[in-house]
């Protein structure tokens, strides 16, 4: 487990974004090891930023920046990083205010990011990656210990799952606490291990022995019985909040001041004033990866919730326990899509584009083939007749494969500007070269959009009065969301008007960090296949062996015939005109399914909107129903491989698991008919365990199956071995209590 916490945003100033790594070290003694591994882990990750902070204790100032500057590895993070990077060494005393600052490295950009600011949009980053917010469906909403009803909930324990993050929120803490606090009164146990980091902060910044005792008095629910004692030299910190309700009742009931009331999570409508360790609402300067504060919160005699037949659901205990009620299975519907998800397929769908990879990047598009497509060759030349001026200064080539669009912009070009690579824009800085005329920057296939923002902080030095425009050919995003704050990113400038990104075309896809169903199954084959395999199985293992070539028309597993699965007319999602076409491959497919379930995934927190939510207690799965209305076996096979393996987990869900066992024994009974046609793709689902029922449920569908076609009889043969084997399909299913009625 390392000590060092890295933590990177962008800060404004202007029109200028400054790219801030901070480094916080979590323990007494620095590891200047452990912190030049994950700095250059991190550079090797998403390049260098503008300014490195690293965030240390006063105790350590002085050792700290000796070993940086005079260990081995110290100065070869600092000498990767000189002439591009500002890095800083910064100290906190036992208040978590700002000691000293010293520079390491001047080059770069400073930020003038002050520690609180630090303390926010970290502490907020570790609420929002470790899920702090436990959120309400259509089905069930909850009844706070305050007595209010609501949508959604804060639960600090949470995001108490590293040392060094809880290090970090302790910082945060030590802001607010009184220096002459000896006792904490706390309103739920997930707060000791943060008085405990707080000890710990205070042994090594305070010589006078100070020490906090926490004691624990059950928010709500023990408030009345707790006996508080000595509250004078006390200090009560109350876990999360939004109304500052259970602070108030504190003071009025028990005597507290309210300068010895502390939050440590709060998000609410008014401005909280003191006493609050984290604020996690949004704002523009200071935390723009916060939240708003708005949310449903109504009085449970007239709740607007429960009108809608949602069942309010009681928080109880101090650490706000619930029986788990889950989301209710998802039915898939045509409104799910990504908005223009069709008209997009429509431009696509056929070129050969869209193609899956067994390597890292599992949405491999060939920037070469989508120039095929007429209608998305006539969308990016119209791009670049808007947005690219008959001159330009100089043309930057992002990545080889972009080669094609700055073709098409020279042909449309008075002049023959010169074209430029990345690595060109670092030489022209130092040569003290700048640009008058307009920039265009190309890229062909873009995800998170680092190299983009790379090409951002480079083109500060040598065109900082000139605008920019900035031409993807296609853009993979992962969340709208995410996607707009990088546009907002490389549009930002201290000039009269903005710079220009302009996109090709675009879908909304998952990440390449998710699972690759085609390696697990490729890894499942391997293992339980034999000399009397069926040649469809040699066949299919050799191919998934051909890493380096991308699928397109051979994604999923034949038909028990060796017919490869077609997609009839009426595919839901796409034109009805481009199913008659019949010109769409399986990767096709695949897309379309995968960015609809993505559309699920990343939609709003609303309660009563249809969406995929999974966190720590909660996890929304398919419904079997959707292997009904999707009847295809193309799509059923699209719809396996697309899902990730939590929205295939039945084993919480009796009825469901049975529903689909019921199902997919049908399918694999009518494996010689269109009906079963995707019965491989089942087989392969439950062997690799994407798919996970009830262990009675599993072991019904792989019953024998006199008769069966000899691809199906031997995947159900190699599934049997799996489950002998148990690497992949747990032996019992995990219950949860479900809702009462």
């Amino acid at each position: 487990m390392s000590p060092i916490l890295l933590h990177r945003f962008d800060k404004s100033i202007g029109e200028t974004s400054v790219d801030v790594l901070v480094a916080f070290c979590s323990t007494a003694e620095v590891d200047v090891r452990a912190l030049a591994d994950e700095v250059e882990e991190e550079i090797a990750r998403a390049l260098a930023p503008d300014e490195l902070l690293v965030l240390v204790r006063d105790s350590n100032f002085d050792q700290t920046l000796e070993s940086i500057s005079t260990s081995t590895q110290g100065e070869a993070v600092l000498e990767r990083l000189s002439g591009r990077t500002r890095v800083e060494l910064v100290s906190y005393d036992a208040a978590g205010s700002e000691v000293r600052r010293e520079a390491l490295r001047t080059g770069g950009t400073k930020s003038g990011v002050c520690i609180q600011e630090i303390l926010r949009r970290g502490a907020t980053s570790i609420f929002r990656r470790r899920g702090g917010f436990v959120e309400a469906s259509r089905s069930y909403h909850f009844a706070n210990p305050s007595g209010a009803h609501t949508d959604r909930f804060m639960r600090l324990s949470n995001i108490l799952v590293r040392q060094a993050e809880i290090a970090f929120l302790a910082v945060a803490l030590l802001r607010q606490l009184p220096k002459d606090a000896r006792r904490a009164y706390i309103d739920t146990p997930a707060l000791y291990p943060l008085v405990s980091a707080v000890n710990e902060q205070w042994r090594t910044l305070r010589d006078d022995g100070a020490n906090i005792v926490a004691d624990n008095f059950s928010s709500y629910f023990g408030f009345g019985e707790h006996r508080f004692t000595d509250i004078a030299s006390s200090v009560a910190i109350i876990s999360a909040s939004s109304s500052g309700s259970l602070g108030r009742k504190l003071v009025a009931r028990k005597g507290f001041d309210a300068s010895r009331i502390l939050h440590m999570l709060y998000l609410g409508p008014k401005d909280p004033g003191p006493g609050v360790a984290v604020d996690l609402r949004f704002d523009e300067k200071a935390n723009p990866g916060g939240y708003p504060s708005e949310r449903r919160t109504f009085d449970p005699e007239d709740c607007t919730l429960c009108r809608e037949d949602s069942t309010p659901i009681a928080l109880k205990g101090d650490q706000f326990d619930i029986a788990g009620p889950q989301h209710p299975p998802l039915v898939i519907v045509k409104k799910d899509a990504p908005p223009k998800l069709g008209t997009a397929m429509a431009r696509l769908a056929g070129t050969g584009a869209l193609r899956v990879s067994l390597g890292g990047r599992q949405f491999d598009v060939d920037p070469a083939a989508l120039l095929t497509s007429t209608e998305y060759a006539s969308r990016l030349d119209y791009s670049l007749a808007r947005n690219v001026p008959a001159k330009v200064a100089a043309i930057v080539l992002v990545e080889d494969a972009a080669q094609p669009l700055v073709d098409r912009a020279l042909a449309m070009l008075a002049t023959a500007p010169p074209v430029l690579r990345r690595g060109d824009l670092a030489a022209l800085a130092t040569s003290g070269t700048t640009f008058t005329d307009p920039i265009l920057v190309t890229s062909s296939v873009t995800g998170s959009g680092r190299l983009l923002l790379d090409v951002s902080r480079d083109l500060r030095n040598v065109a900082p009065r000139v605008p920019i425009i900035y031409l993807i050919g296609f853009a993979k995003v992962q969340d709208p969301a995410r996607a707009e704050v990088l546009n907002r990113s490389l549009v930002q400038t201290d000039n009269p008007t903005k710079h220009v990104v302009e996109y090709a075309d675009e879908l909304l896809l998952p990440g390449n960090q998710t699972a690759n169903p085609w390696r697990d199954e490729l890894g499942f084959l391997e293992r339980n296949s034999s000399r009397a395999s069926p040649a469809e199985i040699v066949t299919r293992v050799a191919r998934l062996r051909e890493t380096s070539r991308p699928l397109t028309a051979d994604l999923l597993l034949p038909d028990p015939a060796g017919q490869p699965l077609p997609l009839r007319e009426g595919f839901v999602f796409w034109p009805q005109a481009l199913t008659k076409r019949g010109i769409g491959t399986q990767a096709d497919v695949f897309y379309t399914v995968a960015s609809v379930l993505q559309q699920l995934r990343t939609a709003p927190a609303s309660a009563g909107e249809q969406a995929i939510r999974t966190n720590w207690m909660q996890q929304t799965i398919l419904s079997p129903e959707n292997f009904g209305r999707f009847n295809d076996g193309i799509i059923q096979g699209c719809l396996l491989r697309a899902a990730r393996p939590g929205e295939l987990d039945y084993r919480d869900n009796s009825e469901a698991s049975a529903d689909v066992a019921r199902l997919v024994r049908r399918i694999l009974e009518s494996a010689d008919r269109p009906r079963g046609e995707a019965a491989a793709e089942f087989l392969i689902a439950i062997g690799t365990g994407r798919m996970k029922l009830c262990s009675g449920d599993r072991n019904m569908i792989l019953a024998p199956l006199p008769g069966a076609p000899p691809l199906v009889a031997s995947l159900l043969d190699m599934c049997r071995s799996e489950m002998a084997r148990g690497s992949a399909m747990p032996a019992s299913p995990r219950r949860r209590k479900r809702p009462a009625s």
